[in-house]
């Protein structure tokens, strides 16, 4: 029941957050893909072979968020007015199941300190008027916005919390196709 609980309240959270963005202008995007990258196969030392990582359409942050590999079920969600936050469901190294959460927990302080360090251009009303003011200010503001944008990821700490996930309710959730 616990464990049922966890599912559902996780993805309330998702549904949650995905309303949100909508409501607040936020860009929602619901991307469906093969985990792994069509034409080409790794072929390991033991002699298996598997597909390599289709890393094509995630972003630097997304990577930050998930690693170096493709989760069976991966939720992202990056609102413009607060930190991203990710649910992944993946098998580890023993081959049991981890539900793992990954939160960015310093979104404010990061913003705070870009926005001092590459500052925006504002004007008057009575500057209003002056087009050439107001072109070379969109232009700073642009560039301005295109660095902070480069520049948070980086800085943003993430975290995560991670707990097993009992075999049965997993097999039952991998296997259950939605109508």
């Amino acid at each position: 029941m616990k464990k049922r609980l966890l599912l559902l309240a996780s993805m309330l959270l998702a549904a949650h957050e995905a309303a949100e963005a909508q409501q607040n202008g936020g860009r929602f995007l619901k991307r469906i893909e093969n985990n792994y990258a069509n034409s080409v196969r790794v072929i390991e030392s033991d002699g298996s072979v598997h597909g390599m990582y289709n890393f094509d359409s995630k972003s630097e942050l997304e990577k930050r968020f998930f690693g170096d590999f493709n989760a069976p079920v991966e939720f992202f969600v990056a609102p413009s007015f607060e930190g991203s936050s990710g649910l992944r469901l993946y098998r580890d190294s023993t081959g049991n199941w981890m539900l793992e959460a990954k939160q960015v927990t310093n979104y404010r302080e990061v913003e705070d300190e870009l926005t001092k360090a590459f500052p925006l251009m504002s004007f008057s009303t009575e500057q209003f008027r002056d087009s050439t003011l107001i072109d070379s200010s969109l232009r700073h503001n642009r560039a301005m916005i295109r660095r902070i944008r480069t520049e948070a990821p980086d800085r943003y700490r993430i975290e995560a919390k991670k707990c097993p996930s009992a075999r049965r309710w997993q097999n039952r959730f991998m296997n259950t196709r939605p109508t």
